[in-house]
């Protein structure tokens, strides 16, 4: 059954690529992006073969934190960070990559 309230929540996709061109390798296509946000809508929203709408949707955000406007889709090349390229994103204490060193690359604040 469908939710009577259903709720938007903006989100922001921050994509932490090497270097690559847009919808090459690491740095996937806005396309792709948006098809991950469908497919959660889908499973939020009740459609087969998920059964229960919870009436929560996602979307893009369309404002920064000042209030500029925004695709939602933040990329940013960490192709420079230490150990990136090989590990990508660890909590290996024996890695010089930490998962705290890529996300202060691209930080918006998680209560705006």
């Amino acid at each position: 059954s469908r939710a009577q309230t259903v709720y938007t929540i903006p989100v922001v996709v921050h994509v932490m690529h090497l270097g690559e061109s847009v919808g090459v390798g690491t740095n996937i296509s806005d396309a792709q992006i948006q098809s991950a946000i469908d497919n959660l809508n889908d499973c939020y929203g009740g459609l087969a073969p998920y059964i229960t709408d919870v009436g929560i949707q996602f979307s893009l955000a369309k404002r920064t934190p000042v209030c500029a406007s925004t695709t939602g889709i933040i990329r940013v090349n960490a192709s420079g960070t230490s150990d990136y390229s090989t590990n990508g994103i660890t909590n290996d204490p024996s890695s010089s990559m930490k998962e705290g060193a890529v996300k202060a690359l691209s930080k918006w604040p998680n209560a705006d």
